[in-house]
């Protein structure tokens, strides 16, 4: 459905403001993900930052009854609230806990990454008073400088998991800060896959060790080990521009919003604060109720654009905090609630996250994980608001 029909079809509930996820893209980049690892690896869905903006309760929603094995998470707030939404497989948080989230974390049996190691005695002490055993993972830093253990201290934090009947050690990972370089990485996995060695001469192996990032998954196969753990690529988004053509990913996140008021305007007339921008010829202006509260960045003042019935249109003057203009002199079709796309297509048309993030200085993952709250997430199968 265009744009124009979705907005007929839900008139009576379309928001001014939203980002439709297509569910459907979701699940096609989750079995692009799966064909190239296998069935025989696990897949811990990364799902930290609301889904990197997406939504995580319906993304993890699909993503379960798609065979996802596990999800990853940043703190134990998001864990709970994918307990709370009907996620039964396992969740762990992959960063540092700090000491307030460990007693919840036990409680609801999410996995927990022991970085720094002094978190250890907190989580068998809570583990220990529920009668519980709590599943850990250790994590190796093999050059990312941001959090882990280095080698003597893991090996040392093992063994003193492994004695303990209140801890459970389910896996040992490292992260790749440079996959696209294929050459560091594998040095990387070769003071990761000594500490391995080391755990298995001392009988403290866990059954799973994970290491890859999606750019990792496409790019240095040997990081694949018994779980893999994809962020971006299942949003269809790609780390480095080589990747594209090793993995078809489809966009997950279209956002739109419409046209609010509509004005002519003279030559030479200021739009927005500081008027940094002055009409060159009579035009006529759009504002659109979307800004910087919402993701739309300042930074994208007098360069972004959007696209109107299908044409590019120039944002212009600065974006202020709830609105934006964009000059629309040359769409004759653009009326007040006529539908405007942010982010996605429209006919020919597209503008892409990756593009967002070119005009910004920054990286895509930023531009979804910044879309604000007021944007209402709607969600797609079939092409159709579900």
């Amino acid at each position: 459905m265009t744009p124009q029909q979705l907005v007929a079809a839900e008139r009576s509930t379309c928001p001014r403001l939203w980002a439709e996820i297509d569910l459907d893209a979701v699940l096609h980049n989750y079995r692009v993900i799966r064909g190239c690892v296998g069935a025989d690896v696990r897949l811990m869905a990364m799902v930290k930052s609301n889904a990197y903006g997406h939504g995580a309760p319906r993304v993890a929603g699909v993503l379960q009854a798609a065979g996802a094995d596990c999800f990853g998470v940043a703190n134990v707030e998001e864990a709970l609230e994918l307990r709370k939404t009907g996620v039964t497989r396992p969740i762990a948080i992959m960063g540092p806990l700090t000491e307030c989230e460990v007693a919840e974390a036990v409680a609801n049996q999410v996995e927990m990454t022991v970085s720094p190691p002094e978190m250890i005695d907190l989580i068998e002490e809570e583990a220990a008073r529920l009668g519980m055993r709590a599943r850990v993972h250790l994590k190796l830093d093999t050059g990312m400088t941001r959090s882990g253990l280095p080698w003597e201290t893991a090996v040392e934090l093992a063994a003193r998991i492994g004695n303990s009947p209140a801890l459970l050690l389910a896996g040992v990972a490292t992260h790749l800060p440079l996959a696209e370089d294929a050459a560091f990485s594998r040095e990387q996995l070769d003071e990761f896959d000594r500490l391995c060695g080391r755990l298995g001469e001392l009988g403290l192996l866990p059954p799973v060790r994970h290491a890859a990032n999606t750019m990792g998954i496409f790019n240095v196969p040997r990081s694949h080990y018994e779980m893999v753990r994809p962020g971006i690529g299942l949003y269809g988004m790609y780390p480095d521009a080589s990747l594209r053509e090793r993995a078809d990913f489809r966009p997950v996140m279209t956002v739109r919003t419409q046209v609010v008021y509509l004005r002519e305007v003279p030559a030479g007339t200021g739009v927005g604060y500081g008027y940094t921008h002055r009409t060159q010829q009579a035009t006529r202006i759009a504002t659109l109720p979307i800004g910087y509260a919402d993701g739309f960045q300042w930074s994208l003042s007098n360069r972004g654009r959007v696209i109107v019935a299908g044409c590019y249109a120039p944002v212009v003057g600065n974006v202020s905090m709830d609105m934006l203009t964009v000059d629309v002199g040359h769409v004759p079709e653009a009326h007040v609630g006529m539908p405007v796309t942010i982010i996605g297509c429209e006919g020919e048309a597209r503008i892409t996250a990756e593009e967002h993030a070119a005009h910004r200085g920054t990286i895509p993952y930023e531009v979804t994980c910044l879309i604000g709250k007021r944007v209402r997430r709607v969600y797609l199968r079939g092409g159709r608001w579900i």
